[in-house]
C-alpha cells in the first residue's frame, strides 16, 4: 500500500513537473510574441516622434521664413537678420543636414532658405543705397542721407549680421568704407581748397550738404582781402567742422558695436588722411612766407586749435590724430622755412621752363678802352693815382632770358629777407637758393634740349644767360656770406660754353657738308664744277650771313666777333688746304680761284661788329695769312712768288713751308728752266 502511494505519487510529481515545463514553455512563447509586439510598436513610436520632430522644425522653419519675409516687407531689417540668424543655427544641425538629405520638403526648405539668405544681403544694400544718396548738380557735389532711424537700423541690422556665426559677412565695413571714401574725396578734400563752399540743409529726417566752387561775389570779396591767409583758413576750417557736426547731429546717435557711432567709424576710416591733407595743402598754404606776416600766425595756431577740439568732441578725430596737428604746427620755424623753399622752387621751376626766346637787354655798351683794357705805351710803372675803370666789373650788353633775369631777382628778393632771420633758418633758405643754380643748369638744357640744339639764337641766348648769372654769383658769396656761391661761377659759365660750343660744332659740320661739294676745287674752269662750287661758296656765304644776323644783336660784340671768326676761320682753312692739295692748276683754274675766293671775302664787314672788319678779321682768323698769301699767288708771276718768299724770310715764307710753296708753283707754272731756278731757290732757302 505504501509502496503503490509513493509509486503514484512519483508519478504524480512527473505529471506536475510535465505540467509546469508545458505552462513554462506556453509562457515563454507568449512572453516572445509579446515582446515583438512591445519593440514593434516602439519603433512605430519612435518613427512618430521623429516625424512629429521633423514636421514641428519643418513648421517651425516655414514660420521663421514667414516672419523674415513680413519683416523686410515692413523693412524691420533687424527683426529680419534675427530670422535669418535663427535660420542658419537651425539649418546648421546635425539633425537638420541629415533630414536635409532624407526629406524632399525640408531640402526644398534649405534651398528657400539660400534665396532668402540673398535677398536679406541685397535689401540691406539696397536700403543703405535709398538712405546715402551721392549726386552732382550744377556742378556741385550733393550727399543726401535720408531718415535716420532706418539708417540705424539698417546698420544695426548688419552689424548683428557680421556676428552671426558662420553667416558672417562684414556689411558694415564695406558701406562704411565707401561712403567714407566718397565723403573725403567730395566733400572734405574739396573744402580743403578754399576757392570752394559747401551748403548744409539738416533736418529730422535729411540731411543735405553741397560742395562747389565759391559765387564770383564771394571771389571778389576775398581777392579784395588779399593777403588774409588766416582768415580765409579759419572760413575754411569752420566750413568743414560746420559739415561734419551737421552730419554728427543727424547720424551721431547711430551706434553700431561697442557703443561706436558710425561717426567714430568714418573717422577710423579717414581720419589720418585727413590730417595729412589737412595739415599738407591747407594749414601750409596759410603758413607766412615772409617775415613781415609772423605775427598772423598767432590767428592761424587759435583757428586750428579750435578746429581741432571740435572734431574731437564729435569723435571723428582721435587723440592721436590730435596730437599730429599739433607736433606739425609747434615747429611753425620749420613750417616757414620749408614753405619758403617750396615756394622757391616751385617759382624757379616755372621760370626755367618758360621760352628762352624771350629776352630782355641786360648790362652796358662798354668801350673799347674798358673791354681791351688800358694800355700804356712803353710804361712800365703804375702810377699812384691809376684807378681802374667802373666798367671793368660791368656785364656787357647783350639780351638773356627773362626766365635767367627773374630767377636771379627770386634769388637776391629771398636772400635779402633771409638775412633778416636767425642763422639756422637763414643757411636753410641760402642753401635753398644755391641748389635753384644747381637747377637751372641741369634742366634748362634737358627742357629746352630741341631748341637749344636747333636754333643757333636759343643758344647764344643761353650762354649769356649763364654768364649773367655767372656774374651775379661772383658777388652773391659777398653780399650774403651765409652761403658760398663762388663754386657755382665756373660750373655755370662752363654749362653756357658747352651748349654754345655743341652749337658752333654743328655750325662747321653743316659748313663743311657744303663745301664737299667743291670737289676739292679741282677743274674749276670747268663748267659743271664751277656751278656747282660757286652754288657751295654762295650756301656758305648765306649761312654766315645768317649766323651773323641772329647773333648779332643778341651777344656781345666780343664773343659775337669771336664765334664768327671760328666759323669763318674754318671756309678759310677748307680752301687753303683745298689748294695746296692740288697738282695742276691752269691759268683759267687760277683766275676762277682767285674769283672764288673774293666772294668768300665779300660779306666779310657783315660777318664782324666793328670800324675795321678787315683789321679785326686779320687778328681773329689764323688762317686769314694763309688765304690772302694764296690768293696774291694765284694771279702773280714766278718771280713775284719769289720775292715774297724772301729767301725764306718773306710774308710767304711766315705762312707756309718751302715744301708747300714748291708744291705751289709746280701747280701754277709749267717745267721750265725758270720754274726749277725758283724751285733750287727756294729750296736752298
Amino acid at each position: 500500500m505504501s509502496i503503490q502511494r509513493c509509486g503514484q505519487v512519483e508519478n504524480d510529481g512527473f505529471l506536475l513537473r510535465f505540467c509546469i515545463l508545458s505552462a513554462l514553455f506556453q509562457v515563454e512563447n507568449e512572453f516572445m510574441t509579446v515582446l515583438k509586439e512591445c519593440q514593434k510598436i516602439s519603433k512605430e513610436i519612435a518613427e512618430l516622434t521623429d516625424t512629429a520632430d521633423v514636421l514641428k522644425e519643418t513648421l517651425r522653419a516655414e514660420e521663421t521664413l514667414e516672419g523674415l519675409e513680413n519683416s523686410l516687407r515692413t523693412r524691420q531689417y533687424v527683426a529680419a537678420v534675427d530670422y535669418l540668424l535663427s535660420l542658419e543655427s537651425m539649418f546648421s544641425s546635425a539633425m537638420m543636414t541629415q533630414l536635409r538629405d532624407e526629406v524632399s520638403a525640408f531640402s526644398t526648405l534649405h534651398q528657400e532658405f539660400v534665396c532668402r539668405k540673398e535677398k536679406v544681403f541685397f535689401n540691406l544694400k539696397e536700403a543703405w543705397s535709398q538712405s546715402v544718396q551721392w549726386s552732382t548738380l550744377d556742378e556741385k557735389q550733393q550727399l543726401t542721407m535720408l531718415n535716420g532711424s532706418e539708417l540705424q537700423s539698417v546698420l544695426q541690422a548688419m552689424n548683428n549680421l557680421s556676428q552671426g556665426g558662420t553667416l558672417s559677412v562684414d556689411l558694415v565695413a564695406s558701406v562704411v568704407k565707401e561712403f567714407s571714401e566718397k565723403l573725403f574725396n567730395h566733400v572734405l578734400t574739396p573744402l580743403l581748397v578754399q576757392d570752394n563752399e559747401a551748403t548744409v540743409s539738416a533736418k529730422n529726417e535729411s540731411f543735405v550738404v553741397q560742395v562747389g566752387r565759391r559765387r564770383p561775389q564771394q571771389k571778389q570779396k576775398q581777392q579784395s582781402k588779399k593777403g588774409e591767409e588766416s582768415a580765409a583758413l579759419t572760413a575754411t576750417l569752420n566750413t568743414i567742422a560746420g559739415v561734419i557736426e551737421a552730419l554728427n547731429q543727424f547720424i551721431g546717435f547711430v551706434l553700431i558695436k561697442d557703443n561706436v557711432s558710425l561717426l567714430q567709424l568714418i573717422g577710423r576710416v579717414i581720419g589720418d588722411r585727413f590730417v595729412t591733407r589737412l595739415t599738407s595743402e591747407c594749414i601750409m598754404s596759410s603758413i607766412p612766407s615772409s617775415v613781415a606776416e609772423f605775427e598772423r600766425f598767432d590767428s592761424i595756431f587759435e583757428s586750428v586749435e579750435s578746429f581741432q577740439s571740435r572734431l574731437l568732441k564729435v569723435g571723428f578725430l582721435q587723440q592721436e590724430q590730435s596730437k599730429s596737428i599739433c607736433c606739425y604746427l609747434n615747429d611753425f620755424q620749420l613750417l616757414f622755412v620749408q614753405k619758403k623753399c617750396l615756394e622757391m622752387v616751385i617759382e624757379a621751376r616755372r621760370w626755367i621752363r618758360s621760352p628762352l626766346h624771350e629776352t630782355q637787354f641786360v648790362g652796358e655798351v662798354l668801350t673799347e678802352s674798358a673791354s681791351s683794357g688800358s694800355k700804356q705805351d712803353d710804361c712800365h710803372e703804375i702810377d699812384e693815382n691809376f684807378a681802374l675803370p667802373n666798367e671793368l666789373a660791368h656785364f656787357p650788353k647783350c639780351q638773356v632770358s627773362k626766365g635767367a633775369i627773374k630767377l636771379a631777382e627770386l634769388v637776391y628778393t629771398n636772400l635779402s629777407e633771409a638775412s633778416k632771420m636767425t642763422d639756422s633758418r637763414a643757411n636753410k633758405i641760402a642753401y635753398c637758393a644755391h641748389n635753384l643754380f644747381h637747377l637751372y643748369l641741369e634742366m634748362v638744357p634737358m627742357y629746352h634740349k630741341d631748341v637749344l640744339t636747333e636754333l643757333p639764337q636759343t643758344s647764344a641766348i643761353f650762354l649769356n644767360s649763364c654768364m649773367f648769372l655767372a656774374h651775379h654769383l661772383l658777388t652773391l658769396g659777398h653780399q650774403f656770406p651765409a652761403v658760398c656761391f663762388a663754386d657755382l661761377v665756373a660750373k655755370t659759365r662752363s654749362r653756357g660754353q658747352e651748349i654754345f660750343r655743341k652749337q658752333l660744332m654743328r655750325q662747321k659740320s653743316l659748313i663743311l657738308e657744303s663745301l664737299q661739294q667743291t670737289y676739292g676745287l679741282q677743274m674749276i674752269s670747268e663748267k659743271t664744277v664751277r656751278e656747282s662750287v660757286f652754288k657751295a661758296a654762295k650756301q656758305v656765304n648765306y649761312q654766315l650771313e645768317h649766323l651773323a644776323s641772329v647773333w648779332r644783336d643778341v651777344m656781345p660784340n666780343g664773343p659775337f666777333n669771336s664765334a664768327m671768326a671760328f666759323l669763318l676761320n674754318i671756309v678759310l682753312g677748307f680752301v687753303v688746304d683745298s689748294l695746296l692739295q692740288l697738282v695742276d692748276i691752269s691759268a683759267d683754274d687760277a683766275s676762277q680761284l682767285h674769283i672764288l675766293m673774293n666772294s668768300l671775302l665779300e660779306p666779310l664787314p657783315r660777318l664782324f661788329i666793328s670800324n675795321e672788319p678787315v683789321a679785326l678779321a686779320q687778328g681773329k682768323l689764323t688762317r686769314w695769312y694763309q688765304f690772302k698769301e694764296l690768293q696774291l699767288a694765284l694771279n702773280a708771276t714766278l718771280q713775284e712768288i719769289v720775292d715774297r718768299w724772301a729767301d725764306g724770310k718773306g710774308p710767304l715764307a711766315n705762312e707756309f713751308s718751302a715744301e708747300q710753296v714748291a708744291s705751289l708753283i709746280r701747280a701754277l707754272f709749267q717745267n721750265t728752266e725758270r720754274r726749277a731756278n725758283a724751285l733750287a731757290k727756294i729750296r736752298s732757302s
